[in-house]
């Protein structure tokens, strides 16, 4: 809706005040910058990976049980 809302020369200030806010924290903050970079990828794939979890904690808990009960019908 933002992007309605203004005009393509307010979006391009906005980019450019954006782009330079980013490269001044860079200069004044380095590790900062990188522990963000770090975080943002780490919850990306965090999130990306995160469907796939429900499907292998289901498949690992099927085989437990199945492992625990020829464990006990074997004795």
């Amino acid at each position: 809706m933002l992007y309605y809302k203004t005009s393509s020369e307010q979006r391009e200030q906005l980019w450019g005040w954006g782009v330079r806010s980013w490269a001044e924290f860079g200069q004044n903050r380095p590790v900062l910058r990188k522990l963000t970079i770090f975080l943002l990828f780490a919850v990306t794939i965090f999130v990306l990976l995160g469907g796939f979890a429900p499907a292998q904690t289901s498949n690992y808990l099927k085989n437990a049980t199945n492992v625990a009960k020829s464990a006990v019908t074997s004795h």
